[in-house]
């Protein structure tokens, strides 16, 4: 059974202890987040057929700069209260994530309000010449997206800072809880009321709303959280803390204060800027994707590629997890200067994010045929599909080493080396090698890109995670 109590020892228990205690609740909560989009392509698949792929395909670009301000906030704001907590200073802690909290609720408002009135002309700036089917499509998913912009920005940052908090099987079932809302309401959105692709959009955004509102309970301040208790029926409150503990007992050191500090979120932004960049990166490239790709293959090819990034969201998500896993560890052992320890942290991680890539890969060559099934129904489509996967998906394999030094240069607080390690593996060699391939090789070419940038990016991570060793040792 895992340790998620507070006794938890950063510093001194063993690494594969503490990489189970934070991996396996990260993995289920971002694989219950992952959910969240490879459920939509699923139920938007078959009810709405190849043509609301298409639309979905058009809009996701614009998802990663949405979260690009949200992970920035998130994991620099996480590093930060990670590193604070570690040196006894928990004040400076909840001011960071009062802070975040403040500045990204009216801004996510205001965003969704622009996105929902001016969603035509998004659309338009992002893909020309669709057929107005597909263009309509496009335009409502957008606009279901937008109306609850709020609770997609806000749930990473709570997320994250409950992680932090070490009690990541709360951060685990808020997640989980928001899922299944998801699930239950994109059934009753598209087949029960056929509320046609805004239906899946709305089920999206309150599953989100949902998860966020469990994890605010996490930031009462304690003695309004007895308060708050007291309301319940003492029996009914015992069968909670009996049958769910993580929700009423108050482990963590994190709730919001009166406090708004422009200098703590200038450093939150700092140490989160390689993710918000990395985001941004996302969806340059899912953008450059589209455009090259229609004008190669035309409308159809943009199925194929919808197809592909739902079967590799949940490789993605689960080397994310693992290299999300490194950064509280990392960062608590940094804000200790245990640098031995943290060279026996990034080892282990390496060796286990080669080994797990590995497998995952060899589990989507040999499922292909099922995993491309489930997102588009025309044959000829599924098997230019089931060969791009296969080939695509092995860049999978060099970007989980690329996301473990990333991330473990972050936790350090090494902005710039981290800056120029997710840049180079989400942006840099992309989008020189996917036009030049596909000039030469055409819609394969495409495909081909993606490993090959990958493993480029992997020699300039080694060779920036070796500088920073060398100068930290001096």
């Amino acid at each position: 059974m895992l340790n998620t109590k507070s006794s938890l020892n950063l510093a001194n228990d063993g690494i594969p202890k503490l990489f189970f205690n934070y991996f396996i609740p990260m993995l289920l909560a971002m694989l219950a987040m992952a959910s969240y989009s490879t459920i939509d392509g699923i139920f938007v698949n078959k009810k709405l057929g190849d043509d609301a792929m298409k639309a979905i395909v058009v809009v996701w670009p614009l998802f990663p700069a949405m979260m690009a301000c949200s992970l920035m906030f998130a994991l620099g704001g996480a590093s930060l209260i990670s590193y604070y907590l570690a040196k006894g200073r928990a004040h400076i802690a909840r001011a960071i994530f009062s802070s975040i909290v403040y500045l990204l609720l009216p801004l996510s408002l205001i965003f969704g309000a622009l996105g929902y009135m001016y969603a035509n002309i998004v659309i338009d700036f992002f893909a020309q010449n669709l057929t107005p089917n597909v263009h309509g499509m496009a335009v409502d998913y957008l606009r279901g997206t937008c109306v609850g912009l709020f609770g997609i920005i806000l749930h990473p940052v709570l997320d994250m800072c409950v992680v932090n908090d070490k009690r990541p099987r709360f951060a685990m079932f808020a997640m989980f809880l928001g899922a299944i809302c998801n699930v239950i309401f994109n059934y009753l959105f598209l087949f029960v009321w056929e509320f046609g692709i805004i239906g899946s959009a709305y089920a999206t955004t309150l599953g989100h709303i949902i998860g966020s509102c469990v994890l605010l309970w996490h930031y009462v301040e304690p003695k309004y959280r007895a308060l708050m208790l007291g309301f319940f029926n003492c029996n009914f409150a015992s069968k909670i803390r009996i049958s769910l503990p993580f929700i009423c007992e108050k482990k963590g050191e994190l709730y919001f204060v009166k406090v708004f500090d422009w200098k703590l979120l200038e450093r939150a932004i700092k140490y989160g800027s390689p993710y918000a960049a990395s985001e941004a990166s996302v969806g340059i490239v899912m953008w450059l994707y589209n455009q090259i790709l229609k004008d190669t293959g035309g409308e159809s090819v943009l199925a194929v590629y919808s197809a592909i990034l739902y079967a590799g969201f949940n490789f993605f998500t689960i080397t994310m997890a693992l290299a999300e896993s490194i950064q509280p560890i990392a960062s608590f052992n940094y804000g200790m200067r245990l640098f031995s320890r943290l060279k026996e942290v990034l080892r282990f991680y390496i060796y286990v994010a080669l080994g797990l890539s590995c497998v995952l890969y060899a589990l989507f060559f040999i499922f292909s045929d099922f995993i491309i099934s489930l997102y588009l129904k025309d044959l000829e489509l599924k098997e230019q599909s089931k060969v791009a996967l296969n080939i695509y998906s092995i860049g999978y394999i060099f970007m989980s080493l690329n996301l473990v030094i990333a991330l473990y240069l972050q936790a350090l607080q090494q902005a710039l080396a981290s800056f120029i390690v997710t840049i180079a593996y989400t942006l840099a060699f992309i989008i020189v090698l996917l036009p030049v391939m596909t000039y030469f090789y055409g819609i394969m070419g495409a495909w081909i890109a993606y490993p090959i940038s990958e493993c480029c990016a992997l020699c300039v991570s080694v060779g920036v995670l070796y500088y920073v060793t060398k100068r930290m040792s001096r």
